[in-house]
């Protein structure tokens, strides 16, 4: 390096994976580009949440595997305390809508046990105490994968997905019905994920009967992805086709208990799952916009009215006068002499929204109308006019002032750029009025 060249770092603050690779890796023909494709699936995780803790992870080839396998340590905790974590930790709309759903106490609301199984990353997220200079081993069975994406073996599955699959069980997601016998039930320690396994019907289901449909949901209403029932997988993936299946599957995932020869699925629904469980999600923002109606013009002198505009994410519009003589407050404008006024509105998103496009719109305040009385041409005529500009006036007359006011008919024409009306001198006093 030369004297005086300058260096920028990159630092990232939220989670880090350190992946520490095998012989069996670092040997095989294919290192580099095996290597890279982990190295870009984790990448995915270490943009998406953002808790200060570094997780160690070893990967290793294995041909003596189905496809992938991984191994990592867990640590009890109590169920209220976990969940008082999670309320600590909340960061998204599926943290808070999930908080709304777990009930507080000493049991969890699955089985009532008292303990909460969290693997160690999660633990360290949510604040405890889990140290380790390992938290978990990945098994691949490489030779049966598509290494990159530009490999396109039919017959092959994807590394990106199975690699995924086992970082997010090394992280946290799981099932204690894993080590249950088909067609049981636990009624020890849960983990995290189990929380949110519920039925068909919004109940909260805990069981590996075969004949079973069990959901993960964040709240038991909106169902995200169906749980896997056959013990052939683990009870905590998704339901994917396997030998004597009868549902369909649907659309590959990551998480399924079975991967499928030639997809290429990408991470979704898992990372809803890693936020719900503790870690804290950076989701995507959704955009919005807002509907902010013209204005119409007002003359001087009016009463003060309010504006109104919608955003379509719901979230309240702010208003600011941009230019103009008037003034803004809580949406109430006030008029405080003539011209062009504009008025702004905005709205600045939130956790889950971008913010909005700003809106402007322009009215202008004219001057309270007056008539002009001229003679007509006939002596027994007079011609009331007054400016075009001012809308929203209706021409009244009464032969008394003690009577009702009706409108002047016929409806005043425009004359030169001014409305007109011709009135005649010869039925006696008559009294004019423009009433808004």
């Amino acid at each position: 390096m030369s004297a005086g060249t300058a260096i920028t770092v990159l630092s990232r603050i939220g989670l880090v994976i350190n992946p520490t690779f095998d012989s069996t890796i670092t040997n095989d023909p294919q290192a580099a580009t095996i290597e890279a494709t982990i190295n870009s699936a984790i990448l995915v995780y270490e943009t998406s949440f953002t808790n200060p803790i570094t997780v160690a992870i070893t990967f290793m080839k294995d041909t003596n595997i189905d496809l992938g396998q991984s191994s990592w340590s867990y640590i009890g905790f109590s169920y209220s305390s976990y969940r008082a974590a999670l309320v600590t930790h909340q960061s998204t709309a599926d943290d808070t809508n999930a908080l709304a759903h777990l009930a507080s106490g000493t049991g969890n609301p699955v089985n009532g046990n008292t303990t909460v199984n969290l693997h160690l990353p999660l633990a360290r997220a949510l604040g405890f105490s889990a140290a380790s200079s390992s938290d978990g081993t990945i098994y691949l069975n490489t030779p049966i994968m598509n290494l990159s994406a530009a490999q396109t073996n039919a017959t092959n599955y994807s590394l990106f997905a199975v690699a995924s699959h086992e970082i997010d069980e090394v992280l946290g997601l799981g099932s204690a019905l894993d080590g249950i016998a088909q067609g049981g039930a636990a009624s020890g320690p849960i983990y995290p994920e189990d929380l949110f396994r519920y039925d068909g019907t919004g109940a909260r289901s805990f069981t590996t009967n075969l004949n079973s449909a069990a959901y993960f949901s964040i709240d038991g209403t909106t169902t995200l992805a169906r749980f896997n029932q056959y013990q052939g997988g683990d009870f905590g993936d998704w339901y994917s086709d396997y030998n004597g299946g009868s549902v369909p599957q649907g659309t590959p995932e990551v998480q399924d208990a079975f991967a499928t020869e030639g997809s290429t699925p990408t991470l979704g629904v898992e990372l809803r799952a890693l936020d719900v469980i503790g870690f804290s999600y950076v989701a995507a923002k959704t955009n919005q916009t807002i509907t902010f109606g013209a204005l119409a013009n007002r003359t001087f002198g009016e009463p003060s009215f309010t504006v109104s505009a919608t955003a379509s994410s719901g979230l309240p519009v702010s208003f600011s006068i941009l230019s103009g003589p008037a003034t803004i407050t809580n949406g109430v404008v006030t008029l405080t002499n003539t011209g062009m006024v504009t008025v702004r509105a905005t709205q600045p998103g939130n956790a889950n929204y971008n913010a909005s496009p700003y809106v402007d719109q322009s009215f202008t305040v004219y001057s309270t109308p007056t008539f002009s009385f001229t003679p007509s041409s006939s002596s027994h005529t007079l011609l009331l006019s007054w400016p075009t500009n001012v809308s929203g006036y209706t021409l009244e007359t009464t032969t008394n002032l003690s009577l009702a006011w009706v409108a002047a008919s016929p409806l005043p024409g425009i004359v030169n750029g001014q409305y007109a009306f011709t009135n005649s001198t010869t039925n006696g006093n008559r009294f004019f009025r423009l009433k808004k």
